[in-house]
């Protein structure tokens, strides 16, 4: 049986066993959510990535007053920190010499890279969310844990790069500009695009607050880790680390 069919089938049964509670549970909810996603792990990921953006719809079942079973899907979007790559790119050749006969006569003095990227994480799943306060406190705390099925794509790419070289000898400064497809010929990577499907996990704290009439505001911080294996920065193949970030976020429950 494939993942998905998995997910489906524990959805359909949560459903059937969520319903047969409704005579003794609070009303079920829609809950409507953006706000922040910090990335964490590993290094890569962490050091020139942005702070992504995330969306999230779920719908929660009350088995119990105080229990409930959210079915959700969400989006989150991250860009490259070009700034990041472009510091690092410098710091990895500025004072790298050119040799003549074991004379330098050449060293780079700067080095710049353009680079555009992107990656997202779409996702669905189903979690728990006891609560710690009783049903009728007008602010709710609970906490909620939860596993997601995620498709993961990742996308990025140099387009240009332009590197200042000074003459030892005459102290004269040359730029270079080097396009992408320049790079290319000289064996250096330029576009990377991948895709996969990986199972994550999430576990947070969130607060339920009373705004009028029969909608609340959701205040909630999420740790999330996807089970997909990317390399640390300036390390081995064999040592690699689970993507993760923290989420922020806020919304409205109807």
């Amino acid at each position: 049986m494939g993942k998905f069919t998995t997910i489906l089938l524990i959805f359909v049964i949560l459903i059937s066993t969520t319903l047969s509670f409704a005579q003794i549970s609070r009303r079920p909810q829609l809950e409507l959510y953006s706000g922040f996603a910090f990335p964490q792990q590993p290094e890569n990921f962490k050091n020139y990535w942005k702070v992504g953006l995330s969306l999230n719809a779920q719908y929660v079942f009350f088995p119990s007053r105080r229990f409930g079973i959210p079915i959700f899907i969400g989006v989150e979007g991250f860009t490259v920190n070009q700034d990041a790559i472009n510091s690092s790119f410098n710091d990895a050749l500025v004072g790298f010499r050119i040799y003549d006969n074991l004379t330098p006569v050449t060293q780079i003095t700067e080095a710049n890279v353009e680079t555009e990227g992107s990656a997202g994480d779409f996702k669905f799943g189903v979690g728990l969310r006891p609560y710690l306060t009783s049903p009728e406190s007008s602010v709710q705390l609970f906490l909620f844990g939860n596993v997601s099925y995620n498709i993961i794509s990742i996308k990025t790419e140099f387009k240009s790069a332009t590197i200042t070289y000074r003459d030892l000898v005459t102290d004269q400064s040359t730029n270079t500009s080097l396009t992408a497809r320049e790079l290319e010929v000289q064996d250096f990577e330029t576009k990377n695009e991948t895709s996969e499907s990986k199972v994550g996990l999430g576990f947070g704290l969130g607060v339920e607050l009373p705004a009028g009439g029969s909608i609340n505001l959701i205040l909630q911080g999420m740790a999330n880790i996807i089970f997909a294996d990317y390399e640390e920065l300036s390390r081995t193949d064999d040592e690699k680390k689970h993507l993760s970030f923290i989420g922020l976020t806020f919304g409205i429950a109807f």
